[in-house]
């Protein structure tokens, strides 16, 4: 047989092969947007994202979001620990995963983490920067005393308390819940599923 030939059919095939599958894969019934009231979108949830929030039972709820469907959440949870391995090192392991369904009203406040382990490192930082720099002034103002002259210099008294007020507003601000109710609001974005042809 001709190898072009050949390469023809294959490639036909492939083609009605991934239109077959197309037909049957399974669609996307939804996904949860939090916004607040004014209409701006801060965040999407949909299969595959990690979410964590607060229930009306006000325990906190964490996974990642399998489908949103009937006004539902369904989320699956990692429980995830430390084991000893051969050489006695730990590692990461998963121990069971739990399948979990949450109404979105139920919904009562949402941890919005975007980048609060960034916010909380960044916020630690200016404030052991500013105890730092306190601590440096400190050190420079005793051997400048001794010497007759001022204990602080301008810089290390101004620079301290601003790097350290600066990282303790970030790091307070960094990981917020945002409570679903006056400011924020969640809402479901339905993606209507394909009717197949009769």
């Amino acid at each position: 047989m001709n190898p072009v030939y050949l390469s023809n059919i294959m490639r036909y095939l492939t083609f009605f092969f991934l239109l077959l599958i197309v037909q049957f894969a399974p669609a996307q019934v939804g996904f949860l947007i939090l916004k607040k009231k004014d209409g701006k979108v801060i965040e999407r949830y949909y299969p595959g994202k990690y979410i964590r929030f607060q229930g009306n039972d006000l325990a906190d709820h964490e996974g990642y979001v399998q489908q949103i469907r009937n006004d539902s959440l369904f989320y699956v949870y990692y429980d995830i620990q430390m084991r000893p391995t051969v050489t006695g090192g730990r590692w990461p392991d998963t121990i069971h995963s739990y399948r979990m369904q949450c109404r979105i009203r139920d919904i009562m406040a949402i941890n919005y983490t975007r980048n609060s382990f960034r916010g909380r490192n960044t916020g630690t930082f200016l404030q052991t920067a500013g105890v730092a720099m306190a601590a440096i002034g400190i050190i420079n103002g005793l051997r400048k005393q001794e010497k007759g002259k001022k204990i602080f210099s301008g810089s290390f008294v101004l620079t301290a308390p601003v790097l350290y007020f600066a990282g303790w507003i970030i790091k307070h601000t960094a990981a917020k819940k945002k409570v679903i109710g006056k400011k924020y609001s969640l809402q479901v974005i339905r993606i209507p599923e394909r009717q197949s042809p009769s």
